[in-house]
């Protein structure tokens, strides 16, 4: 049986906010929110992780998680493509 596949939408521009809300520490260690997220996705059973984000945040997502299975055992993917191509790209690459 496959595993399912975390998909995070993660292309905010955080204008609210302020910057990338998604890379601020919140934690004294250093841990940003999508630490806590994926430690919830590894314990209900995700290994493969997409993250769908602007090209600007993909250097910092690799910088912090590392490539492949570097983190938690995941296998992460970084999507930067354009929103029309995406659900094609998406819905395809997930069967």
């Amino acid at each position: 049986m496959r595993k399912p596949v975390l998909v995070i939408l993660a292309a905010g521009m955080g204008s609210r906010y302020g910057g990338l809300k998604q890379m601020d520490p919140i934690t004294d260690k250093g841990e940003i929110i999508l630490d806590f997220s994926l430690y919830d996705a590894m314990l209900a059973g995700f290994n493969r992780v997409i993250f769908v984000i602007k090209e600007e945040m993909e250097a910092l997502l690799y910088e912090h998680f590392g490539g492949q299975e570097q983190y938690m055992g995941f296998c992460f993917e970084y999507w930067s493509k354009k929103c029309e191509l995406l659900s094609f790209c998406l819905f395809f690459s997930l069967f």
